[in-house]
């Protein structure tokens, strides 16, 4: 829609054009307080615990963490985004609810994909698709997949592998992590 703004013949017409471009201006999507959906809560409280447990300060303080029905850019399906510009007015992360991304996944992949997310909105990191020696993604930051990043399956279990947990956390707050010894090749 498009206003333009001439001198008016009255007073009135030149009041209802301030008016009407007031309304215009005013017509922004309101402002949304910060909020962190319930089931996500813990996990965030859990990456602040991670990063006092390696002496860094992590604050969540005006981040919002929401779920979404479905995430898709550029023609792919993903499962969590931090929305473009949302670093610069307040952190905001977005969790896809699609099965595969959430209901489906093990808690560990859950928070694996939530740190990941967390890395971006509050740590600052960008990907990083590099890889150990023996082929696995160096960081948690990778933009190829969370998924089984330190789980494994056991017959029809999924387990955490306590190593590569630890490994993939440090090194979510510290990229210059020495390679840990799982990551060599045999």
């Amino acid at each position: 829609m498009r206003v333009s703004l001439r001198k008016a013949g009255t007073t009135r017409n030149g009041a209802a054009a301030v008016l009407l471009l007031i309304l215009m201006v005013s017509c922004d999507d309101p402002v949304r307080e910060p909020y962190v959906e319930p089931e996500l809560e813990p996990i965030v409280g859990q990456l602040i615990a991670e990063g006092a447990a390696r002496g860094y300060s992590v604050s969540a303080e005006n981040l919002e963490a929401r779920f979404v029905d479905r995430i898709v850019v550029d023609d792919r399906t993903l499962c969590g985004l931090v929305p473009a510009g949302s670093k610069r007015s307040r952190p905001v992360i977005e969790i896809s609810t699609e099965p595969q991304c959430w209901a489906l996944r093990h808690a560990a992949d859950r928070e694996a994909l939530v740190f990941h997310e967390l890395g971006h909105a509050l740590l600052g990191r960008k990907h990083d698709d590099g890889l150990l020696p023996g082929g696995a993604y160096r960081s948690i930051m990778n933009s190829r997949t969370i998924v089984g990043l330190y789980t494994k399956s056991k017959g029809l279990e999924t387990v955490i592998d306590h190593n590569k947990r630890s490994y993939y956390v440090d090194e979510l707050f510290d990229p210059a992590t020495l390679v840990p010894g799982w990551a060599m090749p045999f």
